[in-house]
């Protein structure tokens, strides 16, 4: 099965302040924070793999997607 198409801005690290994976990778947050430590759901799209439930820490600076449902 193929993984559907989405953006790929990649993500803006949250300790180095650089850029990540620009072109190849895409990565959207995806809900609310999910508990109180600072982490919070992603939508990740890399070569191969789609995932819609990561978690991550809410201090990467992932591209804001609106969705309807």
């Amino acid at each position: 099965m193929r993984a559907p198409t989405v953006p790929a801005p990649g993500y803006r690290g949250c300790s180095e302040d650089e850029l990540w994976y620009v072109g190849s990778h895409g990565y959207s947050w995806a809900c609310t924070p999910v508990t109180g430590d600072g982490t919070v759901r992603y939508l990740a799209s890399e070569p191969g793999m789609f995932n819609p439930s990561y978690v991550g820490n809410r201090g990467h600076g992932l591209q804001l997607r609106c969705l309807s449902e």
